[in-house]
């Protein structure tokens, strides 16, 4: 492993390497071509980017786009996974002009889409730090990635991130664009320096003020002694927001705008944190807009040129069928769009009516999320779009609906291999969609009187414990490939890979959940894996501050055919 203060030197050495200048052409590690491609999660939602990413060949995660964060992060769930080496690097500094001690992690691949990188180091962060929107985010894509040297971009309608070389990109038709400035902090002595902003003018009501280009986080943000004189409608809140150096900061107000015009964008009703960006303070930097207010838009930024591109999206129903191709092999080629049949019956009680969302065959054993758009029946007014959540191991969902879906058919308007976990554990679950039907108007945020309080954080994850530690009653430990394994590894004549499943103990020492985060590349051979283990492994009960507690553990396997 090395000594302490080696590791902290290599660990420096590779990230000054990487941030320390401009490249021509791909950037150092990156694998061929000159453009990459990310598939979004949940892109019609106008939330943060979140792409699937595999680090080390385990995964995949789910991490968030951050052209703001000088480096990339990981949370120390994927370290223990990846049984990743990680030291001391350089400080960074927060939002209040803090200097921050960080751990660092070595990445030997990362892969997200259809780029890999050879060796990155990244920030390790607490399990949890980035969850939002009921969803586990185990890191961030920075600058690191995201380089200053390429052009970075996203497209909601085809549910698509990009990254490419200047040489490679072209402007799309019918782009808007124009330039921003930037600024760099002025702070003295930093270890790592935070990555410049990106300034443009912008309106804000009747005023104008200098507003920081943010693709890494949804909410915009204005200095409050800028809020009276922008004409803000303030309201209470209750948020939390983490800066790209993983600092957490409370929200108590937010405000809310008219009207926000930037350049040829336009936008009713943008809400406002505080910006309390103390980097900044003396560089003229007003405060942000986010990822809210480029909603209604496809966003391409060329940071050598400092030009930012938009183009209007279009109706959602008519680019679904891009958007569901964006995942490939990852959701089965299926006779029905999504892989999923949606019909509508009367209610048994004569109330509404029952949506049955059913999985096709071709997709047997594939986890599914997937966006309903309800078709209204002839002179009705159209509903709220739906969302149904089903595990690998479930063929259909079903839930009440009220009367104005009557008569409604569906159209798929997106789906993903990655479902929310449903409530109380459920193998299926159907919900509202938690964005208005149209991709204009932003979510209804806590400065909107109407909305919804933010909802209570949930309980943390279990805590994860050497495999060494536990005590297994019953269950073999080494599982050879059944039947159905060796057929499938005869047919194709590859040997399955090292298999890794974390497992999860609850209390009484029954098997919880079990998940695969390293594949054998044998679908079948992972399937029997996690079916074994549910069925015959138990555990002596793990005491944590002397009472029995759920943990979780990672346990690796080498097929023996």
């Amino acid at each position: 492993m090395g000594s302490r203060r080696g590791r902290h030197a290599a660990l420096a050495a590779l990230l000054g390497g990487l941030l320390g200048g401009c490249t021509v052409g791909p950037p150092q590690g990156f694998s061929t071509g000159d453009r990459w491609t990310f598939p979004l999660v949940d892109p019609l939602e106008n939330d943060v980017l979140v792409t699937p990413v595999t680090i080390d060949g385990y995964g995949p995660y789910l991490f968030a786009l951050d052209p703001d964060a000088s480096i990339s992060a990981v949370d120390i769930q994927v370290v223990n996974d990846a049984q990743l080496r990680t030291g001391k690097g350089p400080r960074q500094v927060d939002e209040a002009g803090a200097q921050q001690d960080r751990v660092y992690a070595e990445l030997t691949s990362v892969k997200i889409g259809t780029l890999t990188i050879a060796k990155r180091p990244a920030m390790v962060v607490p399990i949890g730090l980035y969850d939002t929107s009921g969803r586990h985010i185990a890191g961030v894509i920075g600058r690191d990635v995201l380089d200053a040297s390429l052009v970075f971009g996203f497209n909601r309608d085809q549910g698509i991130a990009m990254i490419a070389t200047e040489k490679a990109f072209r402007p799309p038709e019918h782009a808007v664009d124009f330039t921003y400035k930037t600024v760099s902090t002025r702070l003295p002595d930093l270890e790592l320096r935070p990555v410049p902003r990106r300034l443009a003018r912008a309106q804000i009501n009747d005023e104008l003020y200098s507003m920081h280009l943010d693709l890494g986080a949804r909410a915009s943000q204005l200095r409050a002694s800028h809020w009276a004189s922008a004409g803000l409608t303030v309201a209470p809140a209750k948020l939390t927001v983490v800066d790209e150096v993983a600092t957490p900061r409370t929200i108590t107000e937010v405000g809310t705008a008219k009207l926000v015009v930037l350049a040829a964008a336009t936008r009713d009703g943008t809400a406002f944190l505080p910006y309390e960006d103390q980097r900044w303070e003396t560089e003229g930097v007003d405060g942000t807009l986010g990822l809210d207010f480029f909603a209604p838009f496809s966003v391409w930024m060329s940071w050598e040129h400092t030009t930012c591109y938009l183009t209007a999206r279009g109706d959602p129903a008519a680019t679904a069928t891009a958007r569901l191709a964006r995942w490939g092999t990852a959701v089965p080629a299926c006779a029905q769009p999504g892989c999923v049949t949606a019909t509508v019956s009367p209610a048994a009680d004569g109330n509404g009516v029952a949506l049955r969302v059913a999985r096709d065959p071709a997709a047997a054993h594939h986890a599914l999320q997937v966006v309903l758009a309800p078709v209204p029946a002839p002179g009705k007014p159209t509903p709220g779009w739906i969302v149904a959540n089903l595990t690998a191991d479930t063929n259909e969902a079903s839930q009440p609906l009220g009367p104005e879906y009557a008569g409604a058919t569906f159209q798929v308007v997106d789906v993903s291999p990655f479902p929310r976990a449903c409530p109380d554990g459920a193998a299926a679950c159907v919900a509202p969609f938690a964005d208005a039907a149209t991709v204009v108007p932003a979510r209804a945020t806590a400065a909107d009187p109407a909305a919804a309080p933010p909802a209570p954080p949930g309980p943390p994850p279990p805590p994860t414990v050497a495999s060494g530690r536990l005590q297994r009653r019953t269950g073999d430990l080494v599982i050879a490939p059944g039947d159905a394994a060796r057929q499938a590894i005869a047919a194709t004549g590859t040997p399955p890979a090292v298999a890794v499943v974390k497992v999860c103990i609850a209390a009484d020492g029954s098997v919880a959940s079990d998940k695969l985060v390293k594949t054998s590349n044998v679908a079948a051979y992972d399937q029997q894996l996690l079916d074994e283990i549910k069925a015959h492994w138990t555990f002596d009960p793990v005491a944590i501050d002397g009472s029995p507690a759920t943990v979780c553990a990672s346990f690796t396997f080498k097929p023996q055919q």
